[in-house]
């Protein structure tokens, strides 16, 4: 452990993110003791700070790191390459520091690896990609949606803000991308790691809309990947025990399924058509969120309780059937699926930026007659349109009928409508709540339309 402590002492930010991007370029070329590479990521972990603005300062004002990371997840490799780069990051050493570092490790204050994960953590195949995609997180999480940095003159190209543009963005481009972070999601693998990689590809797409939309092409890395995954965690974790409240509050089930969940609920955003069109007549797809449901009914606690609405809206979708006539899906409302929809009055994961992306994917057409809003929908106990329209006409009213219209203009950005809100005094959380509203409505399978129904009072 002194050793250790030496090393963290005697190496410099600067010479931690050196040998962390050099590993990053070439890492089949990487052997040896992993101490001093461990070393290097727990520095960085200690020079970040403590809160998400000193880490999201941090990882801003080292670029190299992002780009480094970015292009290290995101090259394409086969199945047979990526295992074997993770052989080489992962091999085991047995030396008296690395004894030593295997206890020291565990004790680390300011490592984000869930404790259940840590032990596995302490290869470098799982703990660097974690920590790549953790620090391209925090760095997204500051920025503004399709606004890109401004590059700087007489500044070096790897120390140019962080990104300049869709291809210092994704330097591999979307669909190899996608396909990387697909290999890094497949097969048998800790899904703890796998739900960080889905969390950046959230952010990613959340970033650069047009991203999110590649992502939809991808049925396994959508769909199919995480559903298997989700298959395995209930695996492990309902097997030998009962199902019952205390599996929902066990941290290493919330790090499994959330990130997952999170993940879809983004990627609704985008196409929520496209989404459930995944898992249409897929009878393993529907085997495993009818068993996810079985646990959702039994959570009383109410973090786990708001993500139930997002597997309800997956089961009822897998549950539908295709009206031979025209090629519709009918869905087939059951109990369960009813009562996971009706736990929550918004979807988990939507604040007023995805609200405005699911408002501006919800608008169809210019001002709707009353006769489009469905009248079961209307009417509905559970899920009233009525309710819903009356807050969008609230909301409509207080911008006023310009800003209204403008909010459908072709690249208008959530950053104008986010100002547009603070000056006419809107609260967000409405806005947060018509999205989660209007997420609800559609997983039932009825009609929603942005525009409010004015005229209709009964």
């Amino acid at each position: 452990m002194n050793n250790t402590r030496a090393l963290q002492q005697a190496m410099g930010v600067d010479g931690a993110i050196r040998m962390i991007t050099a590993t990053l370029k070439d890492p089949m070329s990487f052997s040896g003791c992993p101490l001093p590479l461990h070393v290097a990521i727990t520095r960085i972990f200690q020079a970040r700070g403590d809160t998400l603005a000193s880490k999201a300062k941090f990882v801003r004002t080292h670029p190299q790191l992002l780009r480094g990371g970015m292009d290290f997840l995101t090259r394409k490799r086969s199945l047979a390459e990526h295992v074997d780069m993770l052989a080489c990051l992962g091999a085991p050493c047995d030396c008296s520091n690395c004894r030593v570092t295997q206890r020291f490790m565990t004790e680390v204050p300011d490592d984000p690896v869930p404790d259940a994960h840590r032990k596995r953590s302490l290869s470098l195949a799982s703990r660097l990609p974690f920590f790549l995609c953790e620090n391209l997180v925090f760095a997204l999480r500051q920025s503004t949606q399709h606004r890109f940095r401004q590059r700087k003159e007489g500044v070096r190209s790897a120390e140019q803000p962080w990104p300049l543009g869709p291809d210092d963005l994704f330097p591999r481009g979307f669909q190899d991308s996608v396909e990387a972070l697909t290999v890094w999601v497949s097969g048998d693998v800790d899904i703890g790691f796998v739900g960080q990689i889905y969390v950046l590809a959230a952010h990613l797409a959340l970033f650069y809309r047009p991203f999110g939309l590649e992502i939809l092409r991808s049925n396994a890395f959508t769909m199919h990947v995480p559903i298997k995954h989700i298959e395995r965690a209930l695996s492990r974790y309902t097997k030998g025990r009962p199902i019952g409240p205390s599996l929902g509050r066990d941290t290493v089930f919330e790090d499994e399924i959330g990130k997952v969940i999170s993940f879809w609920n983004v990627i609704f955003c985008q196409d929520q058509e496209a989404v459930c069109g995944m898992v249409v007549g897929k009878e393993w797809i529907r085997s495993v969120l009818e068993d996810i449901t079985k646990v959702f009914l039994t959570f009383p606690d109410q973090h786990w309780r708001e993500r139930a609405p997002t597997i309800g809206m997956l089961l009822n979708s897998a549950r539908a059937e295709i009206d031979p006539a025209t090629g519709n899906r009918v869905v087939v409302h059951h109990p369960d699926t009813d009562q996971l929809l009706t736990i929550s009055p918004a979807f988990s994961g939507v604040d007023a930026r995805m609200a405005f992306l699911i408002m501006v994917s919800t608008r169809k057409g210019n001002d709707s007659a009353p006769s489009q809003c469905q009248r079961e929908a209307w009417k509905n106990e559970e899920w009233p349109h009525k309710v819903l329209c009356q807050k969008i006409k609230a909301l409509k009213e207080k911008v006023g009928p310009h800003n209204w219209s403008s909010f459908w203009t072709p690249g208008y950005e959530f950053e104008q409508f986010s100002e547009v809100c603070r000056q006419k005094s809107v609260d967000m959380d409405d806005v947060a709540e018509i999205g989660g509203g209007l997420l609800k409505v559609r997983a039932t399978g009825l009609e929603a339309n942005i525009e409010a129904d004015e005229d209709m009072d009964s």
